[in-house]
């Protein structure tokens, strides 16, 4: 049976009964080509969580005034599965913070070391956060960009 717990291409199957109490209790396993994170159930209950990989990314080079936030916005669109946030720092780099399985946060990794038409990726410092910290990012956005 597919199911939407907001990934992209999940597979959810039964795979457990629970005799104590003579019921049936449906433990899910998820299956996701696109995505590395994990489905857990949670109590008796179908809510299903999303564990996600978090990381904080540092932009340095020459990546303000050439719409590197806005590329690294339509690369994490095009990747899918990622939320999180890109922003421009005060001391002339770019800060992301995104969260999302091990091959997005990978690709996410490539663009940001790539970088956009005419800007200039000296380095990229990453650092992985708290899986906590994905509960509190939304849909990926630019932030401080009206």
């Amino acid at each position: 049976e597919d199911a939407d717990v907001g990934v992209q291409c999940c597979t959810l199957q039964e795979s457990g009964i629970d005799r104590t109490n003579k019921s049936k209790m449906i433990v899910w396993s998820a299956v996701n080509a696109k995505n590395s994170g994990s489905l857990h159930w949670i109590g008796r209950s179908a809510r299903l969580k999303l564990s996600a990989m978090v990381r904080h990314y540092l932009v340095k080079g020459r990546v303000q005034g050439v719409g590197f936030r806005w590329f690294v916005h339509r690369e994490a669109e095009a990747i899918g599965g990622l939320r999180g946030w890109v922003k421009n720092t005060d001391d002339g780099h770019v800060e992301a913070v995104a969260a999302g399985g091990a091959d997005e946060l990978a690709e996410l990794s490539a663009a940001l070391n790539k970088g956009s038409r005419g800007s200039r990726v000296d380095a990229v410092i990453e650092h992985e956060l708290a899986e906590s910290e994905a509960e509190s990012l939304g849909p990926f956005q630019i932030e401080g960009a009206w």
